[in-house]
């Protein structure tokens, strides 16, 4: 088994992957490596500081990103729309989602893999949640605990910011 620089971030991480029934999270989730080199993705907001868009914990891979290009292509949607609704990421989350940030691994990282939970949201007013984001259960997700706490800067190289 390969030592990861993240890897006692794992077990205590696990239930922010997993998230919850009906609001977020991942389903079926794996332990995966990744390995220096690899090119993970995400979708954030523009404007945002490198610690946000680097050290957030939610990412993709190169297979999932290619899948969610390929499908705004095929569905002549943008990209944005396509990854909200493939993903389950309701707006009110606070994602714009208008830009990709790609970035590529320095050191091996400890991920937590899984599909896409359906998503809700709460209404403002009570304890009502709103209409499920239901999320395409063929793309995976990737949960990479401890970015954030250990300096993303140590374990991930930014490669390309790209507006959509």
């Amino acid at each position: 088994m390969i030592a990861t620089v993240n890897a006692g971030f794992m077990d205590e991480k696990q239930r922010y992957a997993e998230g919850y029934p009906d609001v977020g999270g991942m389903m079926h989730v794996v332990r995966v490596t990744l390995f220096p080199d690899m090119r993970i993705y995400r979708f954030a907001s523009a404007g945002v500081p490198d610690d946000r868009l680097y050290g957030s914990p939610w990412w993709i891979g190169f297979s999932p990103q290619s899948t969610l290009r390929q499908l705004a292509r095929v569905e002549a949607r943008t990209l944005r729309d396509v990854a909200r609704q493939r993903l389950a990421v309701p707006p009110e989350w606070g994602n714009a989602m208008n830009l990709v940030v790609c970035a590529s691994v320095v050191q091996p990282l400890s991920a937590w893999s899984g599909t896409p939970r359906t998503a809700r949201t709460r209404e403002t007013q009570g304890s009502r949640y709103g209409e499920a984001w239901r999320p395409d259960r063929s793309i995976t997700q990737l949960y990479i605990p401890g970015l954030r706490e250990m300096d993303w800067a140590t374990v991930l190289l930014p490669v390309s910011l790209e507006a959509i």
